[in-house]
């Protein structure tokens, strides 16, 4: 398996990993409007795309306090490779990416099932309400939101929680 950085990742690729699953994330009932991320990694099998993990820049306050971060979302994996390495893998690629562009600390939001396989790889949850912004105004964030270090000395991050801008 090859880890890749993809240039161009859109609906294509998603459907590609997807196999046909019109909500492989399971959130789309929520009605959540997302942020596009700036940076995608995948992971390639024998040719196709299998994973994808994306990530982007984000600004996190903590109360009156404003803080750089490193949002993940979009994290796919391949129905047929689940549970083998492959998300562990592209996730902690992007990982890396993070570090490497110098965020102290990464945040995402999942669904509560997911919890244990990032509490695996890391990450914490965050206790108590998470506000991100929609269309319509701001909104408590209904996903789990977690949070992982990604240098040795992070600001701690922690309820109450505003995103700044879309989730991601």
């Amino acid at each position: 398996m090859d880890v890749i950085d993809l240039a161009d990742y859109g609906p294509a690729l998603r459907a590609e990993i997807a196999d046909g699953d019109p909500d492989p994330a399971g959130v789309a009932h929520l009605g959540l409007v997302w942020r596009d991320k700036t940076g995608h990694v995948g992971v390639r099998h024998r040719g196709r795309l299998v994973a994808h993990a994306g990530w982007l820049p984000i600004h996190l306050r903590l109360g009156e306090r404003r803080v750089a971060a490193a949002g993940l979302g979009g994290v796919l994996v391949h129905p047929w490779l689940r549970g083998q390495g492959v998300g562990a893998l592209v996730v902690r690629a992007v990982m890396d990416r993070m570090r490497e562009a110098g965020l102290p600390v990464g945040v995402l939001f999942c669904r509560e099932q997911l919890v244990p396989y990032y509490a695996r790889l890391g990450w914490q949850c965050v206790d108590g309400e998470v506000v991100v912004d929609q269309p319509d105004g701001p909104v408590a964030m209904p996903l789990r939101t977690c949070w992982s270090a990604l240098h040795p000395h992070p600001p701690a991050v922690h309820a109450p929680l505003t995103v700044d801008g879309l989730p991601f």
